[in-house]
């Protein structure tokens, strides 16, 4: 029996895969970056905040916004090194929400005490 078209082994394992292609195991490597993890913190303590303490609610939106933004760019960098690309979009987008919802309710507030 002739070996398969790809030159690997019989079966899909060890498929040659384009160069600086990894397989999705080799990706999952190095620690969460530190400030994706804080940024979902925050992100969820701004969302969480905007019921019982909205004067901080939008500081911490603020900085959930701010930390995912450098989360995202130092993993950027290096993808294959550092992990939390989805825990920081999560901290980016929670911190937007709580920051629109205050917004919102600040407009409504401004508007009723004309």
């Amino acid at each position: 029996m002739g070996e398969p078209p790809g030159g690997g082994p019989v079966g899909g394992y060890g498929l040659d895969l384009p160069p600086g292609l990894l397989p999705r195991e080799a990706r999952r490597g190095g620690a969460f970056e530190p400030l994706a993890v804080l940024s979902l913190g925050l992100g969820i303590a701004s969302i969480s905040g905007v019921w019982c303490c909205g004067s901080i609610s939008p500081l911490l939106g603020l900085g959930g916004i701010a930390t995912g933004v450098v989360a995202l760019v130092r993993w950027g960098k290096s993808p294959l090194e550092t992990r939390g690309r989805g825990l920081a979009v999560v901290g980016l987008v929670l911190g937007t929400i709580s920051v629109m919802v205050a917004i919102g309710w600040a407009t409504v507030w401004f508007t009723q005490s004309l």
